[in-house]
């Protein structure tokens, strides 16, 4: 089966709070048996954390997203396709 997941945050083992290691767990257990895309916010430091998820065979999507802004409110999302096919979104 395939599966799309939409996360607020990057699941990462590693990651300082429980939502995100909880997340990891069941979508690294999902992708023994469907394929996985993920779609997912990434702040700048967690770049180095998308291996892992790779590393399950699941596709990885990211959009980037400072976490540290002082006003989380999106103005504008614009989805972009790059010459890969991959999707990228912009947001301003």
């Amino acid at each position: 089966m395939n599966l799309l997941l939409i996360t607020p945050y990057l699941p990462s083992e590693t990651s300082g709070h429980a939502g995100a290691q909880l997340i990891f767990r069941n979508i690294t257990s999902l992708a023994k048996n469907h394929d996985i895309t993920l779609a997912s916010f990434i702040d700048s430091d967690e770049y180095s954390m998308i291996g892992y998820l790779v590393d399950h065979g699941i596709e990885v999507h990211t959009i980037a997203f400072p976490r540290n802004q002082k006003s989380r409110t999106i103005l504008f999302c614009e989805i972009q396709k790059r010459e890969n096919g991959r999707t990228y979104f912009k947001i301003d």
